[in-house]
């Protein structure tokens, strides 16, 4: 079942195929993508970069599967092939969240707090960062309040990381049916 809930003056939704459109996934995509989401973190799979890499290459417009490329990556310990690949997602899809996520997060664990604002927007502020959207994945929005409490805390401005975990505790007690996958 997906809901919407409206908070901080955007929508949230647990639909995981609200964005299918945008990325012209298939149907045939779609069925894939929560087991390729969940094999892209086991990091005894031998064969989920291959896999990933035959299908970046049927849907090339897809920064989910580069995504989970990466993440893949990461996992095995592959982390400069992990970069690399969300680079690459960066430089032909610059505006896909996850993405930007994990550059704050490198500049973060690199200490390198002065990049992070360019990365995640001056104000912090999700909607202020895509300001012609309206709607987010519960994913997203528990994903940027994360990197966001983790960078204000880094910089010691606990304050602001404590108003922003607030609102992440406001979503994590709305009642959202279960959903792993990242949109």
């Amino acid at each position: 079942m997906t809901e919407n809930y409206t908070i901080s003056g955007y929508n949230i939704t647990t639909d995981p195929y609200f964005q299918n459109h945008r990325f012209g996934y298939t149907t045939e995509l779609t069925k894939q993508l929560e087991t390729l989401f969940v094999e892209s973190q086991d990091k005894k799979n031998k064969k989920i970069i291959d896999k990933l890499s035959k299908l970046i290459i049927e849907y090339p417009s897809s920064p989910q599967l580069k995504n989970f490329l990466s993440v893949a990556h990461h996992i095995k310990g592959n982390y400069d092939k992990a970069i690399e690949v969300n680079n690459w997602i960066l430089s032909e899809h610059p505006d896909y969240l996850f993405a930007k996520l994990n550059e704050a997060n490198k500049y973060i664990d690199a200490k390198s707090f002065d990049k992070v604002p360019d990365i995640l927007g001056e104000s912090l502020d999700l909607k202020q960062l895509y300001p012609e959207r309206n709607l987010f994945h519960l994913v997203e929005v528990t994903g940027y309040l994360k990197v966001v409490i983790r960078y204000l805390s880094a910089i010691g401005n606990i304050e602001l990381a404590e108003n922003r975990l607030e609102i992440l505790k406001s979503i994590d007690s709305l009642e959202f049916p279960h959903y792993s996958n990242q949109s």
